[in-house]
């Protein structure tokens, strides 16, 4: 995956390698929610509370108890920043591409931004992750860095389908 996971990540300072250990433990698992077929596009957003600029966002897998081991992320992802609550000044920053992720995940997936500044900060799927009939868009954990500062940790995110908002605190507990 150029520019997430190529022979270069090895020595950036930046990418977490292999299961993430150590920290504060919780019982939160992040946030899943299962969604149509018809209608998979789910949105979460987080005011950081400070504009500041964006180095890379962290997305954790959703552990499901149906699986043992890997765990879920919604297979196209774009991130974006704004000033703006409205997102009417939305910059895209990341995205995981046009091609479909892999289906497992054992580690968190990086996407490293050109440093765009932002307060509010959108992680938009178009595509949901499929387990037999059922379309789970899920996250485990959300982390925003600019340098060596965390500002999602702790901050609320709003899961946005179909007109309805669902408010979680599980996606930035750390």
């Amino acid at each position: 995956a150029p520019g997430v996971w190529e022979p270069s990540c090895v020595v950036d300072g930046l990418t977490p390698h292999g299961v993430w250990q150590g920290g504060l433990w919780t019982d939160s698992h992040g946030a899943c929610l299962e969604v149509p077929a018809d209608d998979q596009h789910v949105e979460w957003v987080l005011d950081l509370g400070v504009r500041a600029p964006v180095d890379r966002v962290i997305l954790f897998p959703y552990a499901l108890p149906e699986l043992s081991g890997p765990g879920v992320i919604p297979p196209r992802i774009k991130v974006e920043v704004a000033s703006d609550p409205s997102f009417s000044d939305a910059v895209q920053i990341a995205s995981s591409g046009e091609s479909d992720l892999p289906v497992d995940l054992t580690t968190p997936l990086v996407l490293p931004s050109g440093s765009e500044t932002g307060r509010y900060l959108r992680i938009s799927s178009e595509k949901a992750w499929q387990l037999g009939n059922r379309h789970l868009q899920a996250l485990g954990e959300i982390e925003v860095w600019s340098g060596d500062r965390n500002l999602a940790l702790n901050q609320p995110v709003v899961a946005r389908h179909g007109g309805i908002e669902q408010p979680s605190e599980e996606l930035t507990d750390g």
